[in-house]
This record gives structure tokens, sequence and C-alpha cells, in this order.
């Protein structure tokens, strides 16, 4: 999990899930993850960017003789201490960190080789500059393994009937299940949309089983093909990525109920996200081709007016219908200086203009910001008025009764389209927190910077991306 600026970071916008009406129905009655895993998730939350001082204290404790690598056994027990010390009590702290103990080496091996080498020794230990990426990952591995255990023997975590393999026919058993946990307390791509199908997919060498490796090579495949943040992580060492892992969902019954109700991001929202996914890894050509269109007189610096341009060509394009696309433009467009601003000061800057304007190395990054930000106006502009979307009776301020009036359908956007922690925690209180100046209306910019601040101070992987600079 490492901040862009300093390694660049640049998750895509949360993609709209999927319309799967029985896959819907079995998350109604999914499980929070189980307490082992939300102890093994909580107890590395210090990837968060407020956490150096913790980390660093960490690595001193991984690092015992001090070389600066990291090998699989250090990591094991560094992993074993963390635990006991975060639930102080040796026994217990021992028992998390055997039931995970088969995720760990997939996360080290992800780890590390995500930096550059620096010597014939980097790729072959974890270094102090891929730690923070480790600790992130240890959360994605355990998360993914707790699923396949679930399947393994039909059995929920490890028991006397698991074989460390999946059959084919564990997996028909264990499918409901596995999407119920992906629309969830699992939130990764693949388990969202697991079928039948999905088990020759992971099956990589036809014989009959899905062994732990298969399952995660899986899961990671669907993550990077997807550019969600998790997926731009595991695509470290191309870029440089790390957010951390997906905090579990608070359990909030009332909100949970709200959000059974909730309408799907609306048709331009999910066209906007649609047209900006140019933002994976795998368009790097797309990417450029933008790039010289939106700076066009090809002085490495895009500014806020060629940033607006660009958005409006590229829904124009994207949709192939300039008033359709002109339409949306106009829609989000009070969110894109909200994402111009963020994102023109993430890298360090290479002369006098950097900090003004968006240069190319923050492209990537200003993309993913424009989804962000364009969520949360849509989320301002629900609440802003009453209504949603923009109309007529919004005055671009959300005044404390417009607030209270919207707080369940502001719940119940951020456990449905609009995942984002301040969303869905949002309370009465919450008008206070945003409201920084007291003068009884919330603003875009102060929305904004309420949501930012819950992001970054729960070192999501948006929060991640937000802190960079």
């Amino acid at each position: 999990a490492l901040a862009a600026g300093d390694e660049r970071l640049a998750p895509a916008a949360p993609a709209p899930k999927p319309a799967v009406p029985a896959a819907k129905e079995a998350a109604k009655e999914a499980k929070p993850a189980v307490p082992e895993l939300d102890t093994f998730l909580r107890a590395f939350a210090f990837a968060a960017p407020s956490e150096a001082v913790r980390r660093e204290e960490a690595w001193r404790l991984w690092d015992p003789n001090g070389n600066g690598y990291l090998s699989l056994a250090e990591v094991d027990l560094g992993v074993k201490m963390t635990l006991q010390s975060f639930l102080k009590d040796a026994g217990a702290g021992e028992a998390v960190w055997r039931r995970f103990r088969p995720s760990f080496i997939r996360a080290f091996n992800d780890a590390k080789d995500a930096a550059a080498a620096a010597s014939s020794l980097s790729d072959d230990y974890v270094t102090k500059g891929e730690f923070r990426l480790l600790l992130s990952y240890l959360g994605y591995y355990a998360t993914w393994f707790e699923v396949f255990a679930m399947v393994d023997g039909c059995s929920d975590g490890t028991t006397a009937t698991d074989d460390r393999r999946i059959s084919r026919e564990e997996w028909e058993e264990g499918i409901e299940k596995v999407v119920a946990a992906g629309l969830s307390w699992a939130p990764y791509v693949a388990l969202r949309s697991a079928t039948s199908a999905s088990f020759d997919e992971m099956d990589s060498n036809g014989g009959g089983y899905v062994l732990l490796i298969e399952f995660c090579a899986w899961l990671k495949a669907a993550e990077v093909e997807a550019a969600t943040p998790a997926g731009l992580a595991l695509a470290a060492g191309d870029e440089r990525l790390a957010p951390a892992a997906p905090a579990p969902k608070p359990a909030v019954p009332a909100a949970k109920e709200a959000a059974k109700e909730a309408k799907p991001a609306v048709p331009e929202l999910d066209t906007f996200l649609r047209a900006f996914a140019f933002a994976a890894p795998s368009e790097a050509v797309r990417r450029e081709e933008a790039w010289r269109l939106w700076d066009p007189n090809g002085n490495g610096y895009l500014s806020l007016a060629e940033v607006d341009l660009g958005v409006k060509m590229t829904l124009q394009s994207f949709l192939k219908d300039a008033g359709a696309g002109e339409a949306v433009w106009r829609r989000f467009r009070p969110s894109f200086i909200r994402a111009f601003n963020d994102a023109k000061d993430a890298a360090a800057a290479a002369s006098s203009l950097s900090d003004d304007y968006v240069t190319k190395g923050e492209f990537r990054l200003l993309l993913s910001y424009l989804g962000y930000y364009a969520t949360w106006f849509e989320v301002f502009a629900m609440v802003d008025g009453c209504s949603d979307g923009t109309t007529a009776t919004d005055d671009r301020r959300i005044s404390r009764e417009e607030w209270e009036e919207g707080i369940e359908k502001v719940v119940a956007a951020g456990l449905s389209w609009a995942p984002y922690v301040a969303l869905r925690s949002a309370t009465s209180a919450s008008f206070d927190e945003m409201d920084s100046n007291g003068g009884g209306y919330v603003l875009l910019i102060e929305f904004c910077a309420w949501l930012k601040a819950a992001e970054v101070e729960a070192a999501t992987p948006a929060g991640l991306a937000l802190a960079a600079g």
C-alpha cells in the first residue's frame, strides 16, 4: 500500500456491481467475515499512511538482524508475533496465525519482486520498500484463503475434511456461498461472478482439482483485468501500486436493510465510470492516445481547461453521440476541479509549473480521481435539494434538514454503488463533521474533504490513492 508520488498509485473508480439477482439474494443471507479474518485484517491495518511509526517499529521487529531483507521464515514469524501482540494473548494469536498460514507464502511471493531489484538478493526477499505492500497482500490472500477453505471440504474454515484442493463437486456445492461472500465480506470480481464454468478457468492443468495457488491466480487475474484497486496493487512491479486490503464492512443492520432497496448507480454515472476505465494496466496504448488528445500543444502539462475539454471529448467519443456525451459531461462537471486539484500535486514537482498542472506522470491518477469525485458528486446532488441528480431545487449546498432527510439514501448508496467509508457510516452527527466553518451548510468541497479524510484514515484503496503526494 504505497502512496503515489512516493510509489505510483492509481486505482480505477469502483465498478458498479453486476446485476445478478440470485447472487444478490444469496448475499442477503451471507454471514459477515468470520471473527478470525476480521481480527487478521485489523491486526495489519497499520498499512495506513498515518501509521508510519508503527510500520517502522514492525519492520525492526520483523528484521531482527537488520540486514534490510525479510525471508519467508522471518515474515511467517513476524505475522505470528504481530497477531499475538494485537490480541495480547499468545495462544489466541497463534490460533489465528495457524488458520491463515497457508496464505502467507502467496503474499510473500507477490511482494518480494514488486520493487525494482536493488541487488541480487532483492527478488528473493521482501525489502523495506516492499513492506507496506506485503502488509496489503497478507490481507488479500488471507481473505481468499478463507473463501477457499469455505469450499474445500464443503465446510467453513479449515477442518478435518479439507485436503487443500477443491473438487468439481465441492465447487458446485459451494458456488452460492462463494458469490454471496463476493457480494459482502470478500469483495472481489471473480467471486461475485462465479459460475460452474469458473472451475475449468481455475483448473489450469486440467487435473480435475483446483489448488490454492490456482484459486489465487484466478482471483488475481480477474482483479488485474478489471483494474480494481486490488488489481492495480497486485500488478505492482509493472506500476507501483499498493492499496491496503479491503476493510470489512461494519455491521450496521439498519443500513444493510436500506441497501437492499438501494437503486444501482444512475445510468449517467455508470457511463462516466466506464468511459474512464482505460486506467487499466492493459490500456497503456489507449491512455497514450488520450494524453495526446488532451494535450494538443504537446507541452506535457494539462490545465484545468484542457482537462475539462478532454473529459467532454472522451465522453462524446465513448457514446458516439456529441449531444449525449455533452449531457453526461455537464452533469458531473462541478466535480472535475476537485479531481484536477488533487492530481496536479501528486508527483514530485519537476519544474515550477508541475504543481499547477497535471503532468503525464499524474494522468492515470487523474483518471481515477475523476471517477471518485464524480461518484461523490452524484451522492451530493442526491441530497442537495432532496432529489436525485442535479435539479432546479439544488443550490450546491446541503442544509441540515436536507442531510437529515437524505441520510438513509446516503448509507444505502455507501453499501452499494458508492462504496466509501464515510457514506456507509453516515449519521446526523456527520453534518457537523462536514460543516468545517460552522456556516450551517455543507458545500461540495467540504463534502468531498469529509469523504477523502475518512478514506485516507481507514487506509482503503481509494484513501491510499487520494493520499498521493
